[in-house]
């Protein structure tokens, strides 16, 4: 929509009449040339009626608009009359209040501001406080928003509302100060498109705007029909959000991003990965995660390939009629925890995200996982939004550990951009089990409780034992570079379990591991002995992971590198129960 032309013609209709007639667009690159014409014949048209014919303009922007309210106030009350508008144009006028609306909308601002908690951020683009940079904002705004299925009739006024919004921000907030930068974030769910712009600018509400010299922004966005709503965020700033109600998805796809054909997911094959596959399933990861998905070996197309041949890795993809992979998920086993697989590197290209497809592979690669005898399965869904944990309870998983900043601050995610550890839950499916005797510390006993019952496991309780004088500790360190992070495994506890945990747990701190999490085997009855040495270096227990073939592990946990913000979890359900839960064990919960 940026502006090719705008012919201006001025027309003398006779005494106290005059005509402006307008034609192509009115926008940021021609309003200048607007205001100029324009300005040289108001000194004399001060008392004449000054009609502007819109017949022929074909689009309209926010800087069109107040060049139009500039030449009302020129030219004085009820001066200035607005012929024409078809289209776009009358659109943006009426959304902007300058003219009543011929069909009242009722929609927009009257519906209540979607909830953060459940959109995912899927775009975050930081912009410096340039005027002239507005139009390529908006252009990324648009494509973005038309990625997601923005309806052509919502466009205008999303774009119209950005602009009013970034104008503002960079002009008074900042002064036209290019030193600083706001954040454009951009999120969807439930069928809703939300765009917000964030700032630390100097403080106003849009009542400071009407008194100011950006009084023509301020009645501009306190007309828009579509928001904006202004929240501040105290020392974070202010945020100024837009949203729109995405149209309903059918069978025939979605709207595509560049221009692609509409996707027919029904044609879309889900079969076992094949080798010559592996490059566009790390294309697929790449799409996402860039280079920095937790597990490296994707990024090793022939290592990944090996791993599938060797069935330590059951992949399935999801693949389009062209050959393209559209999605990938995998189940990963590892001798570390025998017996059980961890759905993992699930993924689907951006442009196929609304076809159902993650549910698909999922179905596909569970089938697989009965098939290879495996006891269980495991997932890790995120903590920064509810939809992956929903994925787990309705495939039958639940919840049974909060693996606190688990991975490194350096993943990147289209949904999630803030440059922090990420806390991600784990949640099993149990495939099959045994009954077992649980040698469960008391204090962890409503933690163990809770993953028992809500798994539905058969488990006797046995009371604590202290290991015997002499038995020697046999514990297993794994450090994991990529994530800054460790793993202890207390495999079977001794009388000297203290010194034994005290040595693993210096080893783990001088490898600069940023958080670590320690495994205790709940069969061993010594395990209330692990269990009081973890906490005497501040551990706390976080889970229980009963899903391999041999035994149960209790999970308790560490962060090396400052308090735990709890408030930065989002969890629904089963999994904030068990958050709730965890959060008490925690020395420092109340942070």
């Amino acid at each position: 929509m940026n502006g090719r032309y705008l012919v201006i013609d001025l027309v003398d209709g006779g005494p106290g009449h005059r005509t402006v007639v307008l034609q192509g667009d009115l926008d940021s690159s021609t309003a200048g040339e607007f205001d100029d014409r324009v300005s040289q014949g108001c000194p004399a048209w001060k008392g004449d009626a000054v009609v502007v014919d819109l017949s022929g303009l074909e689009y309209i922007s926010s800087a069109g608009v107040r060049s139009l309210l500039r030449l009302e106030r020129m030219l004085g009350a009820g001066a200035l009359h607005l012929e024409g508008a078809t289209g776009i144009v009358r659109d943006v006028l009426e959304t902007t209040g300058i003219l009543q609306p011929e069909d009242p909308w009722a929609g927009g601002s009257e519906e209540e501001v979607p909830d953060r908690a459940s959109m995912v951020e899927v775009a975050v683009l930081r912009v410096v406080a340039d005027l002239e940079r507005i139009p390529e904002i908006l252009d990324f705004i648009g494509d973005m928003a038309s990625s997601y299925g923005l309806s052509q009739e919502d466009s205008p006024h999303l774009r119209l509302a950005m602009e009013e919004i970034l104008t503002s921000v960079f002009s008074y907030g900042y002064g036209n100060d290019r030193i600083h930068s706001a954040d454009v974030v951009i999120a969807v769910g439930d069928g809703v498109i939300r765009v917000s712009v964030r700032d630390k600018g100097l403080p106003y509400d849009y009542k400071t705007l009407l008194e100011s010299r950006s009084a023509d922004s301020a009645n501009i966005l306190t007309h828009m029909r579509h928001g904006p709503l202004m929240m501040n965020l105290g020392k974070d700033g202010r945020e100024q959000i837009v949203w729109f109600r995405l149209p309903e998805v059918t069978s025939e796809g979605p709207c595509s991003p560049g221009g692609l054909p509409p996707v027919d997911f029904d044609s879309i094959t889900i079969h076992p990965m094949r080798p010559e596959e592996g490059i566009q399933v790390a294309q697929c990861l790449y799409d996402e995660f860039g280079y920095t998905y937790i597990n490296d070996i994707v990024y090793y197309p022939d290592r990944f390939a090996e791993e599938v041949a060797s069935k330590r890795m059951l992949s399935y993809t999801a693949v389009a009629p062209s050959g393209e992979v559209a999605g990938h998920l995998t189940l990963i086993k590892t001798s570390l925890l025998p017996g059980t697989a961890e759905l993992a590197m699930g993924v689907v290209r951006r442009r196929y995200r609304k076809g159902s497809l993650m549910t698909r592979l999922t179905e596909a690669v569970m089938g697989a996982a009965g098939d290879d005898g495996l006891t269980s399965i495991y997932a890790q869904p995120v903590g920064f939004h509810p939809y992956t944990q929903r994925i787990c309870v309705s495939d039958g998983m639940m919840p049974c550990a909060v693996n606190i900043n688990y991975t490194g601050s350096d993943m990147a995610m289209s949904y999630y951009t803030d440059r922090r550890r990420q806390h991600v839950f784990m949640a099993v499916k149990m495939l099959s089990d045994v009954r077992r005797t649980v040698h469960c510390p008391p204090d962890a006993r409503d933690v163990v409780d809770f993953v028992v019952s809500g798994c539905g496991l058969d488990r006797v309780f046995a009371d604590p034992v202290e290991p015997m004088e002499g038995s020697l500790t046999s514990i297993d360190v794994e450090l994991h570079e990529s994530t800054a992070s460790a793993t202890v495994f207390v495999r079977r506890v001794g009388g000297d379990v203290d010194p034994a945990l005290r040595r693993a747990n210096r080893s783990v701190k001088e490898s600069r591991s940023e958080v670590a999490f320690i495994y205790i085997n709940l069969q061993d009855p010594g395990a209330s002995a692990a269990y009081d040495s973890a906490t005497s270096l501040g551990y706390f227990v976080v889970g229980m992971f009963p899903g391999t073939s041999r035994n149960d592990w209790l999970i308790m946990h560490n962060t090396f590198i400052g308090g735990i913000d709890y408030g930065s979890f989002t969890a629904e359900g089963p999994f904030a129960e068990l958050l709730d839960l965890v959060r008490a064990h925690d020395p420092e919960g109340c942070l």
